[in-house]
C-alpha cells in the first residue's frame, strides 16, 4: 500500500513538474515580440505629444475637406499614429481597448498593416500581434487579408477577429463579404456611398499602404 501510494505521488508530482514546465514555455513563446514593437513601444514622450498633435491637425483639415465638393487627399505616417496611440489613446480614448489589451503600436509596410499590442489572458500575458494585408482595388471597396494572428511566437485562433470585424462594419453600414484567399481569411468590404443632408455623396477613391505611410484620397460630390 505504501509503495502504490508512493508512485501515486511521484507521478502527481510528476505531472505537476512537467505543467509547470509547459506554461514556462508558454510564456517565454507568448512574450517574444516583433522587432517593430520594441523599437516603437519606446517613444520620447515630448516628441510624441507633437506628433500626435500632428495627426489631430491633420484629421481635422481632412474632416473640413470632406464637406466640401471636390477632390480630397490627405497622408498620415508611421510616426504620428504611433504618437496618437501613445498620448491620445490613453488619455482619451482608453475605452477603445478592452481592458485586457494595452499599447499598441503599428509597422506600415506595402499594401502591410502590422499591429502589435501588448495582451494579457488570466495567468498568460504577451505580445499579440496581427498582419493584415490590405489593399484598395476599386472605389469604396478595401480588401483585408488575415495573413497571422499570434500571442508571442504561439498561433491564435483568427476567427474571434473576425467576428469583431464584421460587428464593427455591420454597425457602420458597410458591406461585408467573407472568402479565402490562398488560404487565408479575406474580407471585401464595401463601403456605400451614402448622400448626407445636402445631398453630398463622399467616395473613397484611393487608399495605399507605402513604407512608413498611408494615404488616403476620394472625391465629393453633388448627388
Amino acid at each position: 500500500m505504501k509503495r502504490w501510494l508512493k508512485i501515486v505521488l511521484i507521478a502527481l508530482g510528476g505531472f505537476f513538474l512537467l505543467g509547470l514546465i509547459v506554461f514556462q514555455i508558454l510564456l517565454i513563446l507568448a512574450s517574444r515580440a516583433p522587432d517593430f514593437y520594441l523599437e516603437k513601444v519606446q517613444i520620447d514622450p515630448v516628441q510624441a505629444s507633437r506628433m500626435s498633435d500632428q495627426l489631430l491637425q491633420k484629421t481635422t483639415a481632412l474632416a473640413g475637406q470632406v464637406q466640401h465638393p471636390g477632390r480630397w487627399y490627405q497622408v498620415f505616417t508611421e510616426d504620428e499614429i504611433n504618437a496618437w496611440l501613445a498620448v491620445d489613446l490613453p488619455k482619451n480614448h482608453h475605452d477603445l481597448l478592452p481592458p485586457e489589451l494595452s499599447d499598441p503600436r503599428i509597422k506600415l509596410d506595402p499594401d502591410t498593416v502590422r499591429i502589435a499590442v501588448k495582451a494579457r489572458q488570466g495567468l498568460l500575458s504577451g505580445i499579440l500581434s496581427i498582419d493584415l494585408h490590405v489593399q484598395s482595388p476599386e472605389d469604396n471597396t478595401v480588401v483585408v487579408v488575415f495573413r497571422r494572428v499570434s500571442l508571442g511566437a504561439l498561433p491564435l485562433p483568427v476567427r474571434p477577429l473576425i467576428e469583431r470585424l464584421k460587428n464593427f462594419a455591420a454597425t457602420a453600414g458597410w458591406e461585408i463579404r467573407e472568402m479565402q484567399k490562398d488560404g487565408a481569411p479575406t474580407f471585401v468590404i464595401r463601403i456605400p456611398p451614402m448622400p448626407d443632408e445636402k445631398g453630398q455623396i463622399r467616395e473613397l477613391t484611393w487608399l495605399h499602404i507605402v513604407d512608413g505611410r498611408v494615404e488616403l484620397s476620394g472625391m465629393v460630390r453633388k448627388r
